[in-house]
């Protein structure tokens, strides 16, 4: 199977922008502004639409002190969340899109806010955080390996802190396009001729999309004392997918029976 965040590393290199919104008005490496202007707005539209959210479920007129966008691709969502932050750490497993972020955050005069480059064990993560977010990021993620990651930033956000993460939960490909598609993510061969029949150079890099159970994590939050849930389903294409919004809660385990 190939390694994601290798493949992850070529989309950083080749075609930045199509890797966070697979868009085709967004392939290459260099943009026209007006197309980075859209493309960055996108982002501050999302911005706009969770923190109300936010506000409305956990905590009103909030303001995180420190905020961590979790696959943080080219600044997309870091950038817009440093103008309601007081501080944000964007992660990725790709240096080539850090390399991108930093710019764009140099670009647009963003001086709060910080990249590193990230691990399953977040070993680089050294400042405690009370909110974190991550958008289209985990679905490329394999399943055990991405609930490790979740569990892990869980584990480090803060009492009364807030979580919200994007995961498809259905696929509602028939079976034999989820074979080619499992195919394609573990046969590199099998990808190769596949994007050569769609007219694409040999070696484009594998986009895994992968299902998660709302179930586990559901499970997972609770065991990790955020017991305080709201769920949103949306449709993209043929996934249905949820963003689940959540709170970190003291638990005494002493005072459940």
């Amino acid at each position: 199977m190939p390694n994601p965040d290798d493949e992850w590393e070529k989309w950083g290199r080749s075609d930045p922008y199509y890797g966070v919104t697979t868009s085709s008005e967004y392939l290459g490496q260099h943009l026209s502004d007006k197309n980075w202007n859209e493309f960055f707005q996108s982002g501050v539209e999302l911005t706009k639409v969770v923190f109300p959210i936010i506000e409305k479920h956990f905590r009103e007129n909030w303001t995180p002190k420190v905020a961590v966008d979790f696959g943080c691709g080219v600044g997309r969502l870091a950038i817009p969340l440093a103008k309601r932050c007081q501080r944000v750490i964007g992660i990725d497993v790709s240096e080539a899109m850090l390399r991108e972020t930093r710019a764009n955050a140099e670009k647009t005069g963003t001086a709060n806010i910080e990249f590193i480059k990230g691990d399953d064990g977040l070993t680089l993560l050294s400042k405690p955080f009370d909110y974190f977010q991550s958008f289209h990021v985990f679905q490329h993620i394999p399943v055990t390996r991405g609930m490790r990651i979740l569990q892990q930033l869980v584990t480090h956000l803060q009492p009364e802190g807030v979580g919200i993460v994007h995961v498809p939960f259905l696929d509602s490909a028939n079976r034999s396009h989820k074979m080619i598609n499992w195919m394609q993510a573990n046969m590199p061969f099998i990808h190769g001729v596949v994007n050569i029949l769609k007219r694409r150079p040999w070696g484009w890099p594998v986009m895994q999309m992968n299902v998660y159970s709302v179930n586990a994590l559901l499970a997972m939050l609770s065991a990790n004392g955020c017991s305080n849930v709201y769920i949103e389903t949306i449709c993209y294409g043929r996934f249905q997918s949820a963003v689940l919004y959540f709170q970190k809660k003291n638990v005494d385990k002493s005072s459940i029976y």
